[in-house]
């Protein structure tokens, strides 16, 4: 039988076990939350300085920040500003999840199935853990494969949201269709942010101003926007001659 001895040194990281036994979350989710609760209470927790310090990148980082949330251990709002616009997206990390477990009896001490598994605390075998979380939070079998929608559309909304003041939902029949054309093409979390940069650029205070909306930004001319210049960038190539094709 093999044996996994740990040897224990200095700087420590003291945590609750909840998430760590929470048969809900993937490994990730998991790792993520516990390098969080390592950091100090004053750490800028954004998505791309968690991102600084991880190898899985923006898509990835949100997309255990989205299974953290749904878990019960995350809280998102929107912070506005006094004109009611919004200006950033807190987040709340709780050990415990917020939504608690109902109370449970003394589990029992049957011997799991399997066979009792090496643990590196053997004073909790696998059926006390499987007994201590609420049949509920034990996930059903996921499919995988596809792409999370529901992450990429809270980000890029969220993002369309705090860059241009607007409050589009998540749900709207004429974002999310659009969002997942483009996703299910191949484009990325970071195309559809250079698009918004782009023509937030190019359009704000001016008569294609009412354009900035997700139904032209995410559509059929997506990837137009993606790849053509801005307009600092055309007149500089023109030097101040000729026309410019404004695609809507």
């Amino acid at each position: 039988m093999a044996v996994i001895r740990v040897k224990k040194d200095k700087n420590y990281t003291v945590m609750a076990n909840y998430h760590l036994r929470d048969l809900r979350l993937s490994n990730k989710a998991i790792g993520l939350m516990s390098k969080m609760l390592s950091l100090p209470d004053d750490w800028d927790y954004t998505v791309a300085g968690l991102a600084a310090i991880c190898k899985d990148g923006r898509d990835g980082i949100f997309a255990q920040l989205k299974e953290l949330e749904e878990a019960g251990y995350l809280k998102r709002e929107r912070a506005r500003n006094e004109k009611g616009q919004v200006k950033d997206t807190v987040y709340t990390l709780s050990e415990k999840p917020m939504t608690e477990f109902p109370a449970q009896e003394k589990p029992t001490q049957e011997k799991p199935a399997q066979g009792n598994p090496t643990q590196l605390n053997t004073d909790i075998s696998n059926t006390d853990l499987i007994n201590h979380i609420p049949a509920e939070y034990v996930p059903k079998e996921k499919k995988s494969g596809k792409p999370d929608y529901t992450a990429i559309i809270h980000e890029v909304v969220d993002y369309l949201n705090q860059k241009l003041g607007t409050r589009y939902k998540y749900d709207s029949k004429n974002t999310v269709p659009h969002i997942k054309a483009r996703v299910n093409e191949g484009f990325t979390v970071d195309d559809f942010k250079v698009v918004i940069d782009k023509k937030f650029s190019d359009w704000k205070e001016t008569k294609w101003e009412k354009y900035l909306r997700p139904e032209t930004l995410f559509g059929t001319k997506f990837e137009g926007y993606l790849n053509e210049k801005s307009f600092k960038q055309q007149m500089q190539s023109d030097s101040g001659a000729g026309s410019t094709t404004l695609y809507i």
